[in-house]
């Protein structure tokens, strides 16, 4: 599927920065990343999140033929900050005390009114604290006209299988190219039908 910057009808938004309570009462505060200089929290994040969901999976299974996990890793990192510097992505940071502890990458499908959820980050010491779905949801208010949200995960990751299933996505044929359909499931969430 075609990736782009904007649909003609569907603009990015950005709401105002908020705050709001995880589930363990502490305040969490929300905010558009606007300084690529400012990625270093998030790479950091990025390694830890990546590292603990994978954790159990063989360098094979991964797809990772030099045992290099890092670089494995890293080159998805880098793929990030590109599309972040050149404007294809907008992120969404979530911190605690002025910490990131997660943040979303949303980008707008050219063809279609949707948008891609890119990347999903959450430090693994904040799973399960509903910080994950408050970053995914807010792609609904942050491209007013949004259709469907969708995001595409490698099968074997289960942690991110489960917690869109959690969310009220549906597993769909959605992909994008270079992604073997083998080893990737596409989900979407249907705002459409939610309203």
């Amino acid at each position: 599927m075609d990736q782009g910057l904007s649909h003609n009808s569907l603009l990015f938004t950005p709401i105002p920065a908020w705050q709001q309570k995880d589930k363990l009462g502490e305040m969490v505060s929300f905010d558009w990343v606007k300084d690529e200089n400012r990625l270093l929290q998030e790479e950091e994040i990025f390694f830890r999140s990546f590292i603990e969901a994978y954790k159990d999976l063989s360098n094979t299974e991964l797809d990772i033929s030099d045992n290099d996990r890092n670089r494995f890793f890293g080159s998805f990192f880098d793929d990030l900050r590109q599309r972040f510097e050149t404007k294809k992505m907008q992120l969404l940071s979530a911190k605690k005390e002025n910490k990131t502890i997660g943040f979303v990458g949303f980008e707008v499908c050219e063809k279609v009114p949707f948008v891609y959820i890119r990347y999903l980050v959450v430090d693994p010491s904040c799973w399960k604290l509903g910080i994950g779905k408050q970053l995914v949801l807010s792609g609904i208010k942050a491209y007013p006209g949004v259709q469907k949200l969708l995001v595409v995960t490698r099968k074997i990751n289960h942690i991110s299988t489960k917690f869109y299933l959690k969310l009220g996505f549906k597993q769909s044929q959605h992909g994008h190219g270079g992604v073997d359909p083998e080893k990737y499931v596409g989900f979407e969430f249907d705002i459409t039908q939610k309203t």
